[in-house]
């Protein structure tokens, strides 16, 4: 038996007191937002002699993985087990299948981006499925809404917006529907301006207070994350309003994100 000693993850959005608080430890002050155990290179498990996870199993895989393990994945440990802890909102991810991961890592690595680069996408090469266990309250999107019930959903409202939403899913009601509308939200030709989601903000208020919702939950949750919205734009950015920044930096802090659209009306929600 021996006692693995996590990589800690100091990213800016994680707690300052969630996983001291569960490995029973004092806080410092700082951001811990993940606790890796694995053999990263990025984030190593160490062992009590210093030693890493990855050069124990290195020193004999087929009794420590198991020779089935080996042969699928090779001498190195399938997994990366993380304790992840919240405080701020996340960015959107998206993980590449297996295929594209060992193609975009080979081609980075040819150019001679560093791993630890922030402009690095694939910092190794595999794809990310994922399974998340809850250790606390936890809210998750999974999956998208039927695209006719997303469509109801957006009934009723007349902003520019919702207008281009619902006319995509009642001309193509099917998944393929529900692709195009959110590739337009999500794309940087296409996407919502910040004027254009503030407007939908406001009808959602109006709506939610005259009683008129065929859903208040969603209307709720979307007034709520376009609040949260703005407090992370006005604590990113030196104050709030319309600092003028380049055009791809100014796309991704607008007063107001136009993820949280399609992560609201197109997708389901569970706890």
């Amino acid at each position: 038996m021996e006692r693995l000693d996590g990589a800690r993850q100091s990213y800016d959005w994680g707690s300052r007191t969630a996983i001291p608080q569960l490995l029973g430890t004092e806080a410092d002050g700082r951001p811990w937002a993940e606790l890796w155990f694995g053999a990263h290179p990025a984030g190593p498990t160490r062992l009590t002699t210093g030693a890493t996870l990855a050069s124990l199993l290195e020193s004999s895989p087929d009794r420590l993985l198991g020779e089935d393990v080996v042969r699928r994945f090779g001498p190195q440990l399938p997994y990366l087990l993380k304790i992840i802890a919240p405080d701020k909102a996340l960015s959107l991810q998206v993980h590449p299948s297996l295929a594209q991961a060992q193609e975009g890592y080979e081609l980075e690595s040819q150019a001679g981006i560093p791993v630890d680069s922030p402009v690095r996408n694939y910092r190794d090469s595999n794809h990310k499925p994922e399974m998340v266990l809850a250790l606390t309250q936890f809210e998750a999107v999974a999956g998208f809404r039927a695209p006719r019930r997303a469509a109801e959903v957006l009934g009723g409202l007349g902003s520019g917006l919702a207008r281009r939403i619902r006319r995509g899913l009642r001309l193509n009601p099917t998944r393929f529907g529900i692709r195009q509308v959110f590739s337009e939200l999500v794309s940087a030709g296409t996407r919502p301006s910040a004027q254009e989601v503030t407007e939908l903000v406001e009808e959602l208020g109006q709506r939610l207070e005259a009683g008129d919702s065929p859903s208040r939950r969603v209307d709720s949750n979307a007034l709520t994350m376009a609040q949260a919205s703005r407090r992370l734009s006005c604590s990113t950015r030196s104050r709030c309003g319309l600092e003028k920044r380049s055009s791809s930096r100014q796309e991704l802090f607008t007063p107001i994100s136009p993820v949280w659209v399609w992560r609201l009306w197109l997708t389901r929600t569970m706890c």
